[in-house]
């Protein structure tokens, strides 16, 4: 599955910071991210052995801490995509692998959103030098 984000100008500055993030996030050679998430996994799951010895109530610790932990870790962090970056002002296009499916999802959305209001506005509005504005002026 591959998603699109699209730029006016600045194609390489997103081009570098989802590239980045791919090789933070990268499982293989992700030499941040893996030790940061064993060792929240790590103090996290010894909260919750210390919360459920001293309250009897280990299904809402459960379903308080351990899904969510795993949702996180493992749905939201896991997943990669591709990530084509459009820049319309340079006519370029640029391709980053391995991007967390949730910063792509995002990015996407928002900037489609943009993108599609920015097509709006600029359909409904007029250059100076557009045959309708000069025989209208500025209504």
């Amino acid at each position: 599955m591959e998603l699109t984000v699209i730029s006016y100008g600045s194609g390489e500055i997103l081009k570098s910071l989802f590239t980045s993030v791919a090789m933070l996030m990268n499982k293989d050679s992700g030499d941040l991210i893996r030790p940061l998430m064993i060792l929240s996994g790590s103090i996290g799951g010894v909260w919750i052995a210390t919360k459920a010895m001293f309250s009897g109530d280990v299904q809402s610790l459960l379903s308080k801490y351990f899904l969510p932990l795993l949702l996180a870790s493992g749905v939201l962090m896991v997943p990669t995509t591709s990530v084509t970056i459009e820049d319309i002002i340079q006519n370029r296009s640029y391709r980053v692998d391995n991007v967390p499916l949730l910063l792509a999802k995002v990015s996407e959305l928002f900037n489609t959103i943009g993108y599609q209001l920015t097509k709006g506005v600029e359909k409904v509005m007029h250059t100076p030098n557009d045959p309708g504005y000069l025989e209208t002026g500025m209504i």
